[in-house]
């Protein structure tokens, strides 16, 4: 795959905390890496190869939707706009079955 895809995104690190930074499908793989701040606040990449990805899902209400990836039994929460098409996104990069994490 030629193409970079990137989305500006929280990860969700704790029931209190975001992460700000960068969600990212590069090199066949899902990659999120933190801003600058958070970094040097000890803050490291989270990546996944899109092949270890089970499920990808939209969940929460109107204002905060969050974008989960299941990998290997994990579920990593994301805060990213349009999640709806990201998901989309991912699944397709992953090869998921279309309609796959639909609520």
């Amino acid at each position: 795959m030629s193409e970079q895809l990137v989305w500006r995104a929280n990860r969700v690190a704790g029931s209190l905390r975001a992460v700000g930074g960068v969600l990212a499908i590069q090199a066949a793989r899902l990659v999120f890496l933190p801003g600058r701040l958070a970094q040097r606040v000890g803050e490291q990449p989270w990546m996944v190869d899109l092949h270890d990805i089970e499920d990808v899902q939209v969940l929460g209400g109107r204002l905060r939707r969050r974008l989960v990836v299941t990998a290997d039994g994990e579920e990593t929460a994301f805060v990213v706009r349009g999640a709806e098409q990201v998901a989309a996104r991912i699944r397709k990069e992953a090869l998921l079955p279309e309609g796959a994490g639909d609520g």
